[in-house]
């Protein structure tokens, strides 16, 4: 080997032990989920709730009838084998009962955050005890995060619990039967036969199936009928809304009309909300709470039809029964086409004519709007030392120094989100405005077995002229349309998480074992050989002849 090559080999060789690249660590990552239901949307803490139920049953019944044994047929053939006995049999079981129920929720939340987390250690055995080392920590988050909102609501109702069995059939007892036509044609039946020629099964477990004759029907699934706790749905009542057998809804507030000349709204707000971390963890929503129209061109034809008729009146008291009398069209009518056809015709015409000439509306509209931000601040960790010691939380993201001890030992660290935040902004919006419809009309083909589509074309002209717009279309302010039912921040509150355990392996010197670091005066004492060794072979270069 040349010279060159030799002092080159050994210059890496004695770089590499007096300067080691530097190592990483160990590393440690997981997936944190952070999860919370059902905390208050209001305050911090959990939302209040009321949730009952109480399953009454009211009537179980297990009946079963079988006639007599008796004769099957008439022995047709002389000196023929007997044939079997049979009996007519009948069963049928099930309950019924009701299931009263209560769920009351004050509005809540429910949020989860899903993060990534590292946490970087020292190599085993490269720290000597006595000696200070650092925790390295970081975190990122997988984007995927999102809460939900649930409006304060009031549910009740009473569902039905139910299930029945039933099935009729024939039983035969052990004989011979013969075919009527064939003598020879006999066969032996088993002791008993059961022959089903109706059966019938309604319950939340097998849904619903039937047999007649052999032939099934269904099974249908059980879900047509009950719900996902096996109860089929009764009577319920959900904010201002009735439902019968979880089939027809009535909205008990939905309208009422004073005369004719006035409509008054009323509804049970229900918002819920979704916020996803991608769009920055906010939300909102907004739903009808009252609302107030007068129907303004009916009072004033009303009005000024009175007064003509006054009029009239007046200036033809005495005039005797030949006294003039102005009738005003309506200017909203719907109507079938009685009054222009007459009623026979109209009968076999089943047309319906609406039309609007002229509707001005004026309104006060009232509705709930809701804004909401999930801020999930700073991610702390601590650490467990295993003694009886936890560190104080640090943000994750820094480093934590410790002093390595005698021995191996084990560090658990607990992640927190203590500082996270949630904010809920409730307001009113409060509006003015002016409904006004020009020249609207439509046609229904009702009872032509929907084979003609209605005819309803726009308006000539509609426009909701409302104060908010026209005030900020002037530039003036218009938050005390506004006004807050409420507006406040809160702590929102996760539980911990904790993770397995870690592993810290101290360097003790001695050699054997595990350690396989070595210790710094050695590298010293091997780093001055090299030198030496160079600085000799160095010389017997410069001096071959020595």
């Amino acid at each position: 080997m040349k010279r060159g090559n030799l002092y080159s080999g050994l210059g890496v060789l004695l770089t590499t032990l007096l300067f080691p690249l530097s190592s990483q660590g160990a590393l440690y990552e997981s997936q944190l989920d952070f999860e919370s239901n059902d905390q208050s949307m209001w305050k911090a803490g959990d939302a209040w709730q009321l949730n009952w139920r109480q399953d009454i049953p009211l009537y179980d019944w297990d009946y079963s009838f079988e006639s007599p044994k008796s004769v099957g047929l008439p022995q047709l053939i002389p000196f023929a084998p007997p044939l079997p006995q049979f009996s007519v049999y009948g069963h049928t079981d099930g309950n019924f009962g009701l299931s009263p129920y209560v769920n009351i929720d004050s509005g809540s939340v429910d949020a989860n955050y899903n993060l990534n987390v590292s946490i970087e250690t020292p190599d085993a055995y490269s720290v000597s005890p006595g000696e200070s080392f650092t925790i390295s920590t970081g975190y990122s988050s997988l984007g995927t995060g999102s809460f939900t909102t649930n409006f304060p609501e009031i549910k009740a109702g009473v569902d039905i619990l139910f299930e029945t069995h039933a099935s009729a059939g024939v039983n035969l007892f052990g004989g011979y039967r013969c075919g009527v036509l064939n003598a020879g044609s006999c066969w032996h039946s088993n002791p008993t036969d059961t022959w089903e020629f109706v059966g019938l099964t309604v319950d939340p477990d097998d849904g619903i199936a039937a047999n007649a004759l052999g032939i099934p029907i269904g099974p249908f699934d059980a879900g047509l009928i009950y719900d996902d706790e096996g109860r089929i749905p009764g009577l319920q009542f959900h904010n201002d809304t009735i439902s019968i057998l979880g089939l027809t809804e009535v909205d008990l507030l939905e309208e009422w009309s004073l005369g004719g000349y006035a409509d008054i709204s009323l509804n049970v707000p229900d918002i819920d909300t979704t916020g996803e971390e991608a769009t920055g963890f906010t939300s909102e929503g907004e739903d009808d709470l009252f609302r107030f129209s007068v129907d303004a061109d009916k009072i004033a034809l009303d009005i000024v039809d009175k007064v003509i008729q006054a009029a009239i009146a007046a200036g033809t008291a005495g005039a005797g029964s030949g006294a003039l009398a102005i009738d005003f069209p309506d200017l909203e009518c719907s109507s079938n086409l009685e009054p222009i056809i007459g009623e026979t015709l109209a009968s076999l015409i089943p047309i319906e004519l609406s039309y609007n000439i002229l509707d001005i509306e004026p309104f006060l509209d009232i509705d709930v709007h809701q804004e909401f931000a999930f801020t999930p601040n700073d991610l702390m960790v601590s650490f467990d030392l295993g003694n009886g010691t936890i560190t104080d939380p640090i943000r994750v993201g820094e480093e934590l120094t410790l002093t390595m001890l005698d021995s191996a030992f084990e560090i658990t660290p607990i992640f927190s989100l203590p500082d996270t935040l949630f904010s809920n902004l409730t307001e009113l919006m409060i509006d003015l405005g002016l409904d006004v419809t020009l020249l609207d009309f439509g046609l229904d083909f009702t009872g032509i077995l929907g084979l003609i589509p209605g005819i309803d074309p726009d308006p000539l002209f509609h426009e909701d002229l409302t104060l908010n717009e026209i005030l900020t279309a002037m530039n003036i302010p218009t938050g005390w349309m506004n006004p807050d039912i409420f507006n406040q921040q809160f702590a929102f509150n996760f539980d911990p998480i904790e993770l397995g355990p870690i592993e810290i392996a101290p360097y003790i010197g001695g050699g054997g074992g595990n350690n396989s670091v070595p210790e710094p005066n050695a590298l010293a004492l091997l780093g001055i050989g090299i030198i030496l060794l160079i600085f000799v072979l160095g010389r017997g270069r410069k001096n071959p002849d020595a």
